[in-house]
């Protein structure tokens, strides 16, 4: 995690109390708070004057609320406005997220890169929140300045594997994948022929609410995974945020070790645990998102004989999962979101 570099903060909140205490947080852990805004219009405009690398951002607030100001921004990043590049990550603080899963993905979808929940006894009762908060800027101040320059697809370093008939589909993601999910999972037919693995990095308590989303959005039932349950054609599971799951004996088991060493839900947990089941009818998806996972994981199901297909960069928030697994040679297509959505059809209609 970078910390040798100046991490500069703009803090978007109508309350002064939240501002000061939030600000007091990160000066004392040496960011620098360049600025404060106390709505979303405010917010809007410090943005271009003093360049934050990361919004702390609040969602109640007059005149443009956080929604807003995260609309605003998915619709600068869509325009590739280069006069707010690097586009601020943000770190959504609202007491709206603390119990809503709902809102929460709803953010994500918008491109917040994480939601925390404001202590329900209030700003002064944050002895929990202050470390969450602290790592939750580093994280995305780690992810910053992927807005504009994207690797290109090289083809060169495409795996040149066939594709034998596939027997799993998992879809490793991390920031930006929420968006790109909502753009695949809903479109897939209710007769989808083969099981679906979704490994999305999600906090606790967010991965249901976002799985219901999902299942409301298309045909498609979305369900948080559970210990035991059995990955069965027509029917996607999403593993449940702050858990690793892996598959023993054909079935989904939440990983109780604790290992400290993976983001949970890892990526490379899973997705070296199905190569091991499926072999060579593994097929594995990488989408937008940081390093850190889904390398290891590319690297099993390659060796195992499966078929990895990952995201273009040129179309990620973040490139650097896709980006890793195409230079280690481990990548059998590279495919826009439209394109894997095309592909993931096909497979699973031959079935």
């Amino acid at each position: 995690m970078p910390t040798a570099q100046v991490i500069r903060v703009l803090l978007v909140d109508d309350s002064p109390v939240v501002r000061k205490v939030v600000s007091s947080f990160l000066e004392a852990d040496f960011f620098l708070v360049v600025g404060e805004a106390a709505d979303g219009m405010e917010a809007l405009e410090k943005i271009k004057e003093l360049k934050p690398d990361v919004l702390v951002l609040d969602l109640e607030m007059p005149r443009k609320d956080g929604f807003g100001v995260l609309e605003a921004l998915a619709l600068r990043r869509s325009d590739g406005a280069k006069s707010f590049s690097p586009h601020p990550q943000v770190v959504v603080l609202s007491s709206l997220v603390r119990d809503d899963g709902e809102i929460a993905s709803q953010c994500l979808s918008l491109g917040a890169h994480s939601c925390l929940g404001k202590p329900e006894q209030g700003m002064l009762h944050n002895e929990n929140l202050k470390p969450r908060l602290i790592q939750a800027v580093k994280e995305a101040f780690a992810a910053n300045g992927h807005w504009v320059e994207h690797l290109a697809a090289d083809r060169r370093y495409l795996a040149k594997t066939g594709l034998i008939h596939p027997l799993c589909i998992m879809i490793g993601s991390s920031t930006g994948g929420p968006t790109v999910l909502e753009e695949i999972i809903p479109k897939l037919p209710k007769t989808f022929g083969l099981p679906l693995v979704i490994i999305q990095h999600l906090p606790e308590l967010f991965t249901k609410s976002f799985a219901d989303r999902l299942t409301r959005m298309g045909s498609l039932t979305v369900v948080e995974a559970k210990d035991g349950d059995m990955p069965r054609a027509g029917l996607a599971h999403i593993a449940p945020g702050g858990e690793n799951i892996y598959l023993r004996d054909g079935k989904i088991s939440i990983e109780r070790k604790n290992i400290a060493a993976y983001i949970k839900p890892s990526i490379d947990y899973f997705f070296s645990s199905a190569a091991g089941a499926f072999g060579k009818g593994c097929v594995g998806v990488v989408l937008s998102g940081m390093g850190g996972d889904a390398l290891k994981g590319a690297q099993a199901v390659h060796d195992a004989g499966g078929w990895m297909i990952v995201q273009d960069p040129k179309t990620c928030v973040i490139d650097a999962m896709p980006k890793a697994i195409i230079e280690k040679g481990l990548a059998n297509e590279v495919l826009s979101p439209k394109e894997i959505l095309k592909k993931l059809i096909d497979m699973g209609s031959k079935t």
